[in-house]
C-alpha cells in the first residue's frame, strides 16, 4: 500500500477530492508542513506508521489544508 500526502480540491459542484502531491500548487497547501516516516506498507503483517504536522507559528485556524491517503499498489503479475 503507498501512502501519499496530497492537497485537497473542490469540484465546481461543491464535491471535495483528493489531489496528488504533484499537482497541489495551491497557494493555501499545508502538505509541505507534513511528513511521513515511510511511503510503503507491505502486505501481510499489521504495521504501523507516523504522520507529524509542524505548523508553522502565525498560522490561523481553517487557513491551509492537506490530506493524507492510502492506495493499494497496482497488481503485478509473475
Amino acid at each position: 500500500m503507498d501512502l501519499e500526502t496530497g492537497g485537497l480540491g473542490e469540484l465546481p459542484s461543491g464535491v471535495i477530492i483528493q489531489v496528488p502531491a504533484q499537482n497541489d500548487t495551491s497557494p493555501y497547501t499545508a502538505r509541505p508542513w507534513v511528513s511521513l516516516d515511510r511511503n510503503q506498507l507491505e502486505p501481510g503483517n499489521a504495521q504501523t506508521f507516523s504522520i507529524t504536522v509542524n505548523v508553522p507559528n502565525g498560522t490561523a485556524p481553517g487557513e491551509y489544508y492537506a490530506s493524507s491517503y492510502y492506495k493499494l499498489k497496482p497488481a503485478t503479475q509473475a
